[in-house]
This record gives structure tokens, sequence and C-alpha cells, in this order.
């Protein structure tokens, strides 16, 4: 029976293992959502996975009340969330100087029957419902545009992101596949009556120093329709699951979320691996299938490439205003310097260091010796005796045979290690047939 709605979330969750979309979706076993006052405070210990939504959520409550909506518009930007806001926000476009600002709209014109905080409307694009709220939409004026360096007269389509480090940030050409950003194009594209928008995906770094990045692509209606043509038959699947049977598990899914574990207090029993599916049983779930060993060396490998992103944007402009007002705090007079303290005199009972004895004048120094010109003649050294050079030669023998007994120790080492390769090998070969 096909769902009220499909979220891209949801489509990643079923593309990577249809039981643990059966999982989440049907059977509504899902992680809490842990407030970030309580995991700052250390009132609720939380996994990597409920850490990082709390904080994304917290960021978007900031970003949202900055832009007049959430909590009454008074973002906190001296708390740990407002810190990460802040450092994305000289990529975002001014309130002030937007014409129009939407934030955390529904997508769609199609009733799905439900209510808020579900998504009341959806968008249908080849026979699949999506659902979801776009995080901003703004149309800036053309001086902010020109800040921002964005065409003018133009809606932007902005989505928050936050990641523990920025060099996770998505390319353009991976995004410009992404089913949320396709969909939410698609839905900009609607409501502005125009066949391409431009998008910015804008990210704050949530652990060490809060740093900012966005970035930037623009979409077309045809290009997003084409790159929602798998996510759209992989819904219709899952859309046939009904019953827990219906789900089959994919056993190279079970890496998902699954790193090196790295803590320093790490025991020596403890397993390398950190993480994985939140439903398997190694994460305390009801699934108990059997990881794939092939999975896990394909995510070793994925772990040893290095990514390669876009260059990290350089930020826009400063406003003039708070360029003045920062100059005039970093020119203000500085207090001066208190001056040392008086070093107290010694007391008179102690006796006064005894002058220091006379020394005699040295004596002059030599004359140089005048340079001799040319390189010096080496002294002839006297020729070995004949017993000498039998003891060297004798010598040289012996070295020569341990150098040639470690030459044929080194070749069976090496044929040895290439029997192990071919049948590691073969074994692969085995298992992958």
């Amino acid at each position: 029976m096909p769902r009220p709605y499909h979220s891209p979330s949801s489509i990643a969750t079923g593309a990577n293992c249809p039981l643990a979309w059966y999982y989440c979706y049907h059977a509504g076993l899902r992680e809490a959502d842990i407030p970030w006052a309580d995991i700052e405070a250390g009132r609720v210990v939380a996994n990597p996975r409920q850490r990082g939504a709390s904080i994304g959520k917290a960021v978007h409550a900031e970003l949202e009340a900055w832009y007049g909506f959430g909590h009454g518009g008074t973002p906190d930007w001296a708390s740990t969330p407002g810190q990460i806001a802040a450092a994305m926000v000289p990529y975002l476009p001014d309130p002030k100087r937007c014409d129009v600002v939407l934030v955390e709209q529904p997508i769609g014109d199609v009733s799905t029957g439900l209510e808020l905080p579900r998504p009341p409307t959806a968008l249908v694009v080849h026979g699949v419902r999506w659902g979801g709220f776009k995080d901003l939409v703004a149309w800036p004026d053309d001086a902010e545009a020109a800040r921002l360096g964005l065409a003018p007269g133009e809606p932007i389509l902005i989505d928050f992101k936050t990641t523990s480090d920025l060099k996770w940030a998505k390319a353009v050409d991976v995004l410009r596949r992404d089913p949320q950003a396709c969909v939410y194009a698609l839905d900009v594209m609607r409501l502005a009556e125009r066949d391409d928008v431009q998008c910015r995906w804008v990210y704050g770094q949530s652990k060490g120093r809060p740093r900012g990045h966005a970035v930037d692509f623009r979409l077309t209606r045809a290009e997003a329709e084409a790159a929602l043509e798998g996510p759209a038959a992989t819904a219709k699947k899952l859309d046939a699951i009904e019953v827990y049977a219906d789900a089959v598990p994919n056993t190279r899914g079970c890496q998902a979320y699954l790193m090196p574990d790295r803590r320093r207090d790490r025991q020596p029993d403890d397993p390398p691996w950190a993480g994985g599916c939140q439903y398997h049983v190694t994460a305390g779930g009801p699934c108990a299938v059997r990881r794939s060993t092939i999975g896990f060396v394909a995510l070793a490998s994925k772990l040893e490439t290095k990514r390669s992103n876009q260059p990290m944007a350089n930020p826009p402009p400063i406003d003039p205003e708070l360029q003045k007002a920062f100059n005039q705090l970093a020119t203000a007079a500085k207090a001066p310097p208190a001056a040392p303290a008086p070093v107290a005199s010694p007391p008179a009972a102690v006796a006064s260091a005894p002058a220091p004895a006379v020394e005699a004048e040295p004596a002059p120094a030599p004359a140089p010796a005048p340079k001799r010109r040319g390189r010096p003649k080496k002294a002839a050294e006297p020729a070995p005796a004949a017993d000498g050079l039998a003891a060297m030669l004798a010598e040289y023998q012996a070295k020569a045979a341990a150098a040639e007994a470690h030459v044929a120790e080194l070749e069976a080492s090496l044929a040895a290690a290439r029997d192990e390769l071919a049948s590691i090998k073969a074994a692969i070969v085995g298992a992958l047939s």
C-alpha cells in the first residue's frame, strides 16, 4: 500500500537496507530525540547519531529564530548551537535585506491527510508523493545577492547542514543528484514558476572551532526529474513491503555509520569498529543477520581513500557597519601596564658579597702561523703485512657468506608470502562467485 508520502531520508534508508526501513517506518523503532541541553549538561549519554541529530536540530532552531521563526526571533548566539549558527550566518541572506523569506515550509500542494508536525502536503514526482520541509527560500535584494555572489532577482533555496568536520560537506556533483536537493528544487520551481533554481547548502562545523562553508549549485527541472527516477523506483518497491517477511535484509548495509573506534580509553579487548546500523544486534537492535565480509572490505577501502571535495569558499565581505564597530573596539585605548613592584633591599645583617679578585692581564696570543697554499700532503700509510692481508681476506669471505645466506632467507620469505597471497586471492574469488 502506498505511504502518505516518502521523504528523501526514508528513501536513503530503504535503499541501504529494506529491513532497516521496515523496522523504522513500519515497526516504528526509532532512536529517541534528546534535547541538546541534556546532552551538553551530561544528564543523558547519547550515541554519535543521537548527538549529531540533536546538535543539528539545535542549530536549526537558532537559525530559524534569526529569521523570525520558532521561539520568537531571539537566537542565543553565545550558546554552543548559536556559535555554530553564527559561523554559518556570513553565507546566509540577511532577513532584513530580503523581499520574501519562507522558513520551514512544507513542499507540494497535494494533501497527505496528515497534520503538523508531519507534512500536510506532498509533491508528486514520477508517481511518488514526496514530503518534507524546506529550511529556507529567500528572495534577497540586489545588494544582498551581490554580497552573497548570487544571481539578482531570483529565489535561492538554502538548506542548513551540520557536520563534525567540513571535509564531509558534499561536493557539487553529489548534491546535483541528491534526492532532497532535487525534490526541494522542483518545489521552488513550482512556486516561482521557473525551470531552474539556484541552491546553496550551508554547512556548520559542530566539533572544534565553529566554521562555516557554502556549496553553490544550480538545478534545472530536467536534471532534477532525471535524478529522481531511481529513488522513485525504490519508493515503489518499498510501498510493496507489508510484513516482516517482505523486507529482505542487505548484509552489506550493516556497515552504515560504522567507523574505526579511535577512543583513547578503548580497551584492548574492545572491537576495532564502532557504530553500525542501529537495528543490528551489536547496537542493541533486533536484527541478527550476519554482516558481509565484502562490506567490511569495501568500507575499509572507502575509509582509506581521500575524499575530493570542493575547495573551501571564501566568506562574503563583512557588513561595513560591523567592520567599523570592530575597528573601534580594536583601536580603543588600552589601560597602561601596571608598574612593577619595588624590589626590597636586602637586610643589613646579610654580609655583602666579596669583591672579585683582580685577574692578571692575559698573555698576548701567539701570532698565527702562515697559511699554506694547496692541499696538505697525506702521510703515507705503511703497507700491511702478509698476515694482515690474509686476515682481511678471511673477514671479507665471512661477510660475503653471511650476505648470501641473508639473501637466500629473504627469497624464501618472499616465496612464502606469494603463496599466501595466492591462497587469499583464491578464497576471495571463491567467495565472490
